[in-house]
């Protein structure tokens, strides 16, 4: 089985009690490039934030190089976050 870069299911962010950010279904391969554009707003960054574990869910699941980002301890996300490249604006 070919390991996912990234899979996102059901993805929903919500703060103040609102929906922020909804995605159904993404598949990216590990040596995919992919760029995230959209206009200011859109969720671009938060969606970053969520596949490095910065941001909480309030529905669905995410996975990261096969590892379950909203089941992962302190430890774990931060040992992921070391094999992730993110470069913030």
């Amino acid at each position: 089985m070919t390991e996912t870069g990234i899979a996102i299911d059901g993805l929903r962010v919500a703060a103040g009690g609102r929906t922020i950010l909804a995605v159904d279904r993404v598949r990216i391969a590990p040596d995919e490039v992919v760029g995230v554009i959209g206009p200011n707003g859109a969720g671009k960054s938060t969606l970053l934030k969520v596949c490095l574990g910065l941001v909480r869910i309030a529905a669905g699941r995410v996975r990261v190089l096969g590892q379950d980002v909203g089941s992962l301890g302190e430890g774990a996300r931060n040992g992921l976050r070391g094999r992730i490249g993110y470069v913030p604006q």
